[in-house]
């Protein structure tokens, strides 16, 4: 079964990864930041990883023989003394590819958590005696939740996107919905924001901007009461002040 097989990993990523680190250390930068400790899958190279970060503050230092003799130190070594050695044999004098490795480790990380959260939905439908009683509903709704999760890690989530470019995306978006009788998703009660919009669509955020006193708080307000007496009675008014 799916369960019995070895989690995704790249254990040649991994080592090209530290490899190129040893070989041009100031990659450490830009690996650290899409990149934690836990992405790495072999132990062994999770703690070199580590000492990296450790010794991140003074690159000059992040070089085999210092890391061999913190390990060594650490008793980080266990059967292999020349771990290290073979690390700075596996960049092959190739600079520039620490990112790239990096990478390729945190997909084969994302897809472990992934699966790690699919697994604690089949916990949830077959043999958790909490769920026993649950909605369906809710059981999707953490599976979900634990799916999105997964995938919002390594302090990099999306690209940005230029402005113009989206722009553009929203401009194709409301021509998309100017010829349809009614929008696909929530209507807020107004009629040609709803045109416009297509109706409010689930993990949608809008933001309502507009200068003091124009009137953004009667307007939310009448959308709220729109939305929770005509549709869905469910729904939450959060206000913060700012």
């Amino acid at each position: 079964t799916y369960l019995d097989r070895q989690p995704p990993n790249s254990a040649e990523a991994e080592r090209r990864c530290l490899g190129s680190i040893l070989l041009e250390p100031k990659a450490i930068d830009e690996v650290a930041a899409i990149l934690p400790a836990e992405a790495f899958y072999y132990d062994a190279h999770k703690t070199t990883y580590e000492l990296m970060l450790r010794l991140r503050e003074n690159p000059g230092y992040i070089e085999a023989a210092m890391l061999a003799e913190r390990m060594r130190e650490a008793g980080k070594f266990g059967d292999d003394p020349d771990f290290i050695v073979d690390l700075d044999r596996t960049a092959n004098g190739i600079t520039g590819e620490a990112a790239s490795a990096a990478e390729i480790v945190r997909e084969k990380w994302i897809m472990r958590r992934v699966a790690e959260a699919c697994v604690l939905t089949l916990h949830d439908v077959y043999d958790n005696p909490e769920a026993i009683g649950e909605s369906v509903e809710s059981i999707i709704d953490r599976a979900e939740s634990a799916v999105f999760a997964a995938s919002r890690v390594g302090g990099q989530t999306t690209q940005a996107e230029r402005i113009g470019e989206l722009g553009l995306k929203l401009c194709a978006h409301i021509g998309s919905n100017a010829g349809k009788d009614q929008p696909d998703g929530v209507y807020t009660g107004y009629a040609e924001i709803d045109r416009l919009l297509g109706g409010m669509m689930p993990g949608q955020m809008i933001v309502l901007a507009a200068r003091p006193a124009q009137g953004k708080t009667s307007l939310a307000m009448n959308i709220a009461e729109q939305v929770a007496i005509a549709q869905d009675p469910s729904g939450a008014w959060l206000r913060a002040m700012i």
